[in-house]
């Protein structure tokens, strides 16, 4: 069994930009030797008649791993913003590809799904995908990188997914945004904000309660944290901005960029107060030598 907390950046990219990406010396440098997997996967996603988990911030599947074994997850979202997601992942393993809603309690979720689903649940749309897996050694992490290709279907309708994710295994937050950065420079990269559970419901007419577009700044909690979320939210503009202009020195782009760069800028700051003073002054020396340049 597994409870954790599962922090992680999801793109989009087009198959021509993928491979360019694979044969790259940027991702040769950091690829961990013999790390490469690749697996089918088929999760099926199940709530009540009444969405009573979807109501309650839960998300529920079962998943197919593809090697004989199940699984039976649940996720609650903390953050998701700039394509980055921190959400609590509570794992357990099922002897066969089937509801299994009990056990979540004890784990740390604070109560039982079995309290909102007394009825049982219903299956509400599966994501199959082909994923292959690598392990990427960066510059103060160490991180998975994820590559699906596949489709998600509810009823009659379906999505395609190409997109790939890259998930923290240990170190910092920050490694992950630099490492999408470098991306950036060789292909088109943009941020996708929305989970395979959003886009199932989407297919289905439905939002998903998991999902926020707003994020903001409180005294509860770390909150060193809160500060990194206005700074990932304001990282999807700039890898938006570092495409266009690829295409374009237009002078619009160029002072959307400077702007965005000036309130990442500000926090950096204002944050300050939760780094080391050699780390912070060091990214406000970048930040003003871009801003100068």
């Amino acid at each position: 069994m597994q409870n954790n907390v599962e922090i992680e950046l999801k793109l989009l990219l087009g198959k021509r930009e993928l491979k360019k990406l694979l044969a790259s010396e940027l991702l040769k440098g950091v690829l961990r030797a013999g790390s490469e997997k690749k697996r089918n996967l088929v999760s099926s996603y199940y709530d009540t008649a009444d969405l009573a988990f979807k109501k309650n911030g839960v998300a529920y599947r079962v998943r197919d791993k593809g090697d004989g074994s199940f699984e039976a997850t649940i996720k609650t979202d903390r953050k998701s913003s700039g394509g980055l997601s921190e959400r609590v992942e509570i794992n357990i393993p099922l002897t066969e590809d089937k509801a299994v809603i009990e056990g979540f309690g004890e784990m740390g979720l604070g109560f039982e799904l079995t309290d909102l689903a007394p009825n049982g649940v219903e299956k509400l749309f599966t994501v199959d995908v082909v994923r292959t897996t690598y392990i990427l050694d960066l510059d103060g992490a160490v991180a998975e990188l994820a590559i699906d290709n596949g489709k998600i279907i509810a009823g009659k309708r379906k999505d395609d997914i190409d997109e790939i994710e890259i998930e923290l295994v240990e170190g910092e937050v920050g490694a992950l945004m630099n490492f999408a950065a470098k991306m950036a420079e060789l292909v088109p990269v943009f941020t996708e904000k929305r989970s395979k559970f959003a886009r199932g419901l989407a297919l289905l007419g439905m939002e998903s309660d998991l999902e926020s577009g707003k994020v903001k700044v409180d005294n509860e909690g770390n909150a060193r944290l809160e500060v990194l979320k206005l700074v990932h939210q304001r990282g999807d503009s700039l890898l938006m901005l570092q495409n266009a202009l690829k295409k374009t020195a237009e002078a619009s782009v160029v002072k959307q960029l400077v702007k965005d760069l000036k309130f990442i800028r500000s926090y950096v700051e204002f944050g300050k107060v939760f780094a080391p003073a050699e780390t912070a002054d060091k990214a406000l020396a970048l930040a003003d030598e871009v801003l100068n340049a």
